[in-house]
């Protein structure tokens, strides 16, 4: 509804400044920005918001892992391999995340108007 009354720029920045405040964090606010405007630029050139959902638990599920691992004292337990090992992490990411950005058909918009899908279609599109 924000698209089609005052156009995609004003609705992503209205949504993603939505989102960062519905986060409660000022200390976190500009990263919070930042993700909104993310996750919109996704759904909007998409048109999925399963899409935009997944990253959003990505992101929050690698934060509870930052935690976790904080918790526990992993690196002080690794020692001095731990920088290594979160670089080999980080690779085996990045090749699944370019597999799945090269072997996925993601689809994108010919047009502006058809850059977000109806709001009929996201429970399809969450059900697969």
């Amino acid at each position: 509804r924000l698209r089609t009354r005052h156009g995609p720029f004003i609705a992503l920045a209205l949504s993603a400044g939505a989102f960062a405040f519905a986060h409660g964090d000022p200390t976190r606010a500009l990263s919070q920005l930042a993700a909104g405007l993310i996750l919109g630029l996704m759904v909007m050139r998409t048109g999925r918001l399963w899409l935009g959902v997944l990253t959003h638990g990505a992101l929050n599920w690698s934060g509870m892992v930052h935690e976790v691992i904080g918790r526990i004292q992993v690196a002080e337990r690794v020692g001095r391999i731990y920088p290594y090992l979160c670089i080999a992490i980080a690779i085996l990411a990045g090749i699944q995340l370019h597999h799945l950005l090269t072997h996925t058909r993601w689809r994108l918009p010919l047009r502006a108007s058809e850059a977000v899908a109806s709001p009929v279609t996201w429970s399809i599109d969450a059900a697969g």
